[in-house]
């Protein structure tokens, strides 16, 4: 076990040091008091703990050995510590934490090239479930299979995007840092993302009167395309009603809800598109169901190259709690 130190007054501790100074200076008492004008039997009296060093008497005698104040109230093991502390091959060990941080620089740097793979089985899925929806509308639902697994793989498996894994002090952060947050383009994502949710809310409420007046599978199909998209309005008002009110300047890699909310209207988008041509093919007269898709699309297509613009500004940095430093700066 550890031996414990001993505690010292400090006025003992403070005659102790002046002894040790006093022997490794060479110099007896006799010589110190006559060097500092006192009496040779005060000197006496302080080993003796009669009388305690004053402040004075300790400045005296930290200026005759060349020593600070602070040298005479320290113990020998304090002393020792504050060696190791000084010493410049001295590093203390630092608690430490692994964090994983998921890299969005390729998807805000190409918008378009990053998603293009999904964008495409999107509506590969959408057209095939369209097709089978011929022989029974209750096949729609195969469209909905890509959108669950990719919406599985971003929530819940949370290994969609690219992690890079940092180990840091458990006082120092990483976070995405902007260099300013003027918000260019945050008036136009959010008039036109209510514009694109208005459109779809508008093609939503049309098929449930289409439906009613209508008979055989058309009837069934549109009911089912009706309440798909309630399902898509629900997920698109809950996205947009948690949308930062601002591009803040600094966030973390988990606070990216508008980059969401653009890719969930994107997405959406392309599904709504797919289910418009085939409720054209069963009924010519629907013909506006693709006008309007088509339109939802391209205001999509905007609304997404405006978020990545803006998140393109943010960089990957490193905080130390003294300076922030940029990860992986381009040259």
């Amino acid at each position: 076990m550890e031996k414990k130190e001993e505690f010292k007054p400090a006025h003992e501790i403070v005659v102790d040091n002046f002894f040790i100074f006093l022997n490794e200076s060479g110099k007896t008492m006799k010589e110190y008091a006559s060097d500092n004008n006192i009496d040779r039997t005060t000197l006496s009296k302080w080993r003796s703990g009669v009388t305690s060093m004053t402040v004075d008497q300790i400045k005296s005698a930290a200026i005759y050995f060349g020593k600070t104040v602070n040298d005479f109230y320290y113990s020998k093991e304090e002393k020792k510590k504050l060696e190791v502390l000084s010493d410049k091959n001295y590093h203390p060990v630092m608690a430490q934490q692994s964090i994983s941080v998921n890299d969005y620089a390729k998807y805000f740097n190409n918008p378009f090239k990053a998603i293009n793979e999904q964008i495409y089985l999107i509506f590969v899925f959408t057209l095939i479930s369209c097709f089978f929806s011929f022989l029974h509308p209750s096949l729609l639902a195969i469209a909905l299979i890509y959108p669950c697994y990719l919406s599985y793989k971003i929530n819940i498996k949370d290994n969609y995007y690219k992690k890079k894994t940092f180990i840091i002090n458990y006082l120092d952060d990483i976070y995405y840092k902007m260099d300013d947050n003027k918000n260019h383009q945050f008036y136009s994502v959010n008039i036109l993302s209510l514009l694109a949710i208005g459109l779809l809310l508008i093609l939503t409420i049309n098929q449930y009167y289409t439906a009613k007046a209508s008979t055989g599978n058309l009837k069934i199909y549109l009911y089912i395309f009706f309440s798909v998209s309630i399902l898509f309005m629900v997920i698109l008002s809950s996205i947009f009603t948690e949308f930062e009110k601002e591009f803040k300047k600094e966030i973390y890699d988990n606070e990216l809800k508008v980059y969401y909310l653009g890719f969930a209207i994107l997405a959406i988008s392309i599904f709504y598109l797919g289910m418009a041509i085939a409720a054209t093919i069963m009924s010519v007269g629907l013909f506006y169901y693709i006008i309007i898709a088509f339109v939802v699309l391209v205001l999509s297509l905007i609304i997404f190259y405006l978020i990545n613009k803006e998140l393109k500004r943010y960089h990957l940095c490193y905080d130390n709690g003294v300076d922030v430093v940029e990860l992986f700066k381009k040259k």
